[in-house]
């Protein structure tokens, strides 16, 4: 016990310095910074099954709760063009982890989970469920949401000026206990019931479109508040975290000439489906583009309500792309997976 308060106490100071920096995915990065620390130290600690399940209904139930009838209509007005998008999006990112994986820089469906463009818990947890290496599959997965915040943010300071700070949300401040309850509620049984279905990710992905679609038609209103959901993600960037050896940091840093590349190449395919998007929808380029980053989900919003953004037209496209990815990619990723085992042999 006293480990896991060391852990905790550690993980929130480090978190507290990168939300200082403003540093994205500070909830994330800092349980796992700490877990490799701890790790690398030779502290040998394992998050729960159960914990790691209901961290993944917590993390669906955050994205449920964004949804709205606002989706609806954008999806109504531009559903096609952005599930296009997705689609390219989501192809882009399959053949550089081909690529990847066909040169021998990652090993078979790492690459392909690696370059995913968006919903890094959730690709991380499929990794784990296909006995794929994870670390890997973190280390570029949290990359590509640093690089993406940073290029976000430089290029829509470019578009529209300073960007203001958003309105901060106060750690104390609770929502109605019958909102906690639904999101707890809908959390918990809609993780157990995407556990026992064995479908990939199905502890996040029943609770995000269950909860979404009760959420959207008014049945429910979500509410979490931020300490559950920060513990939610340190449970999860421990588990990675806590898995990490000396020989993965040095794989990963082997790996770091062909990471950066890759997801270069994927950045700057998403900006031209901006660019495309822009011409065809009519929607202003901050918009566009900011719809089209491939991840993260929160840090793109973040940036999308300090400038002037189509804040529904943003979320609608992250969305689209987030549930296309997750879909999607598993059975895609296993298919190209057996296909580069086949050509080996």
């Amino acid at each position: 016990m006293m480990r896991w308060a060391a852990l905790l106490i550690v993980s929130a100071a480090v978190t507290a310095a990168m939300n200082f920096f403003d540093i994205p995915a500070a909830l994330l990065l800092g349980p796992l910074l700490t877990g490799i620390a701890a790790a690398l130290a030779g502290v040998e600690m394992r998050i729960k099954p159960a914990v790691a399940i209901g961290s993944q209904g917590m993390i669906g139930c955050m994205v449920a709760a964004m949804i709205t009838a606002k989706v609806g209509q954008v999806l109504a007005a531009h559903g096609l063009a952005l599930v296009l998008i997705a689609i390219l999006s989501l192809a882009t990112s399959l053949t550089l982890g081909w690529a990847s994986s066909r040169s021998g820089a990652m090993p078979g469906t790492s690459a392909i989970w690696a370059f995913s463009p968006g919903a890094a818990p959730v690709m991380v947890t499929m990794a784990l469920e296909a006995g794929d290496d994870a670390r890997i599959v973190a280390f570029m997965q949290y990359l590509r949401i640093l690089l993406v915040a940073l290029i976000a943010i430089s290029s829509t300071h470019f578009l529209a000026g300073d960007i203001a700070a958003p309105p901060a949300r106060h750690w104390l401040d609770l929502p109605e206990a019958w909102g906690i309850f639904e999101a707890i509620t809908v959390a918990g049984v809609g993780a157990w019931i995407g556990y026992k279905s064995h479908f990939p990710g199905g502890a996040f992905l029943v609770p995000a479109l269950g909860g979404g679609l009760l959420q959207a038609t008014g049945v429910i209103s979500l509410e979490l508040p931020l300490p559950l959901l920060a513990l939610s993600y340190a449970a999860i960037g421990w588990q990675i975290g806590l898995s990490f050896t000396l020989q993965a940091i040095r794989h990963c840093a082997r790996i770091l000439p062909v990471a950066l590349a890759g997801l270069l190449i994927l950045i700057a395919a998403a900006a031209g489906f901006a660019l495309a998007a822009s011409w065809l929808l009519e929607i202003d380029r901050i918009s566009t583009f900011l719809a089209t980053c491939p991840g993260g989900l929160d840090t793109v919003l973040i940036i999308s309500a300090s400038v002037r953004a189509d804040m529904d037209f943003v979320l609608t496209a992250q969305l689209a792309r987030f549930f296309v990815t997750i879909v999607v990619a598993p059975p895609v990723a296993k298919l190209i997976a057996d296909r580069i085992a086949v050509q080996g042999d």
